[in-house]
């Protein structure tokens, strides 16, 4: 299998001052693409939507106007999809990735990532690397070394082992239109923070950007080793800018659930996966060295509760004080989430399914999966969803089920002219639910399937 990237040119940018678009949107062709070549050695398997910004300092010649920047996440790198311990023989096999992968079953082996570990931001315009994240860990097999053009700086990290299936998070701190952070999260749950402090020479425009480990959500607490059953991620991070419960406190909200949805059908245990709410509290651009790394013991179970009884609102914010840094909501046993969160008038809603394990590999089980829509409020793990009874109000729940069968991985909201959001997911296109009482939102069918793969 060729990994290839290609970036199609469609329309013309609006933020773009003095730079025409040679694209007609009837009219669409192919700009440039990446094969994992010069630069793009770490280059996995793309899943992920590229993010078209700009940032500080990358202009055009005359440095009065901003070029654009596709910001894209290195890919999924497939040895993850082995089954056993860190350094140990294991078994399951992804195929070879064209002399870049295990090519012998002497070389199965769990190891940190070889490809996929990387960040690439790339001219719009001219498809030339403007700056690289990298680890610094092994390359690929047959890879001598790592190549970068001049003028090009490079932002590593020795922790930055694993790859990075998903989409990366954009933040403009400064509400200048700029992108000045960018947090994302590699497939073993380390969400990495990068601040992109402006260059004094332009035409190094990394040379002062900060790269820290901001968290650690794997299931080991620090993720630098594997379970057989470690936490996987491969969903964007929401960010909501909002404050700290109960104080006015400014922080910006990182929303994220985990889920293997590479083996969507993978045996786990309630609580495994979760959904995950935390804060931080730096809500602008630092070059500081974050000395203090979020794992799951900072923060609050606000799915846990003696007796089987849940928390109330107040329990939550009353839990979230000193070192706590946010909460988490516990899946059902074998339950992965599916889609990114999407934060709507305060409640976090994100998608599940729940797939019953077998051993035919890829293949889909006579029982399809059931399907989830969660919506929770993103400060107290508070029940977003009024359940209708015969059209009248019923009760308050945290999900609904859609349907069995339907696995759908993105939630779509628009405003409409009259300010209203909806949200298009598939379902019945009859189905009502509301977020609170009296205020309805239909569910409309997209067309979502469940996918077979043969062995």
């Amino acid at each position: 299998m060729k990994k290839l990237l290609q970036i199609i040119a469609i329309s013309c940018m609006p933020f773009l001052t003095g730079i025409a678009v040679a694209a007609d949107p009837n009219d669409p062709y192919a700009r440039y693409n990446f094969d994992g070549g010069t630069g793009f050695e770490r280059l996995g398997f793309g899943f992920a939507q590229p993010i078209i910004t700009i940032i500080p300092g990358h202009t055009n010649n005359d440095g009065d106007a901003f070029r654009p920047v596709v910001i894209i996440a290195g890919g999924y790198d497939p040895t993850k999809d082995y089954i056993g311990a860190h350094g140990a023989a294991a078994t399951g096999d992804p195929g070879a990735m064209e002399g870049r992968g295990p090519a012998t079953a002497a070389s199965k082996t769990r190891h940190e990532d070889r490809v996929g570990n990387a960040i690439y931001f790339i001219d719009g315009m001219s498809g030339e690397l403007v700056a690289r994240v990298r680890g610094t860990n092994s390359l690929p097999p047959g890879t001598t070394a790592e190549t970068v053009a001049e003028g090009v700086t490079d932002v590593s990290h020795d922790d930055l082992d694993h790859s990075i299936p998903a989409t990366v998070t954009i933040v403009d701190s400064q509400g200048d239109g700029v992108t000045d952070r960018v947090y994302f999260i590699d497939v073993i749950g380390n969400i990495w923070r990068l601040d992109l402090i402006p260059a004094t020479d332009t035409t190094k425009i990394a040379e002062h950007w900060k790269l820290n480990k901001f968290a650690s959500l794997g299931t080991d607490g620090v993720s630098s080793a594997y379970n057989d059953n470690d936490r996987r991620f491969f969903n964007q991070i929401d960010v909501v800018r909002t404050r700290r419960p109960g104080t006015n406190t400014n922080v910006d909200a990182l929303l994220v659930g985990s889920g293997n949805i590479a083996n969507p059908k993978g045996a786990t245990v309630y609580g495994e996966n979760k959904f995950f709410v935390i804060y931080d509290e730096n809500t602008q651009p630092t070059s500081a060295t974050l000395t203090t790394l979020t794992v799951e013991t900072n923060l609050f179970n606000a799915s846990a509760k003696d007796g089987y009884g849940e928390y109330l609102e107040s329990d939550v914010e009353a839990g979230i004080t000193g070192d706590i840094k946010g909460w988490y909501w516990d899946l059902d046993i074998n339950e992965k989430v599916v889609s990114a969160a999407t934060t709507i008038e305060g409640a976090a809603y994100f998608t599940t399914i729940i797939a019953g394990p077998d051993d035919v590999g890829c293949q889909a089980p006579e029982d399809l999966p059931t399907s989830r829509i969660y919506g929770l409020n993103m400060h107290t793990a508070k029940p977003a969803y009024a359940i209708l009874n015969n059209g009248a109000f019923d009760h308050y729940d945290r999900y609904t089920t859609i349907s069995s069968g339907l696995a759908f991985q993105q939630i779509d909201p628009f405003v409409a002219t009259d300010g209203n959001v909806s949200i298009i997911l598939p379902g019945d296109k009859d189905a009502v639910r509301t977020g609170t009482a009296g205020d309805e939102r239909k569910l409309k069918g997209a067309g979502a399937y469940w996918r077979t793969e043969k062995p």
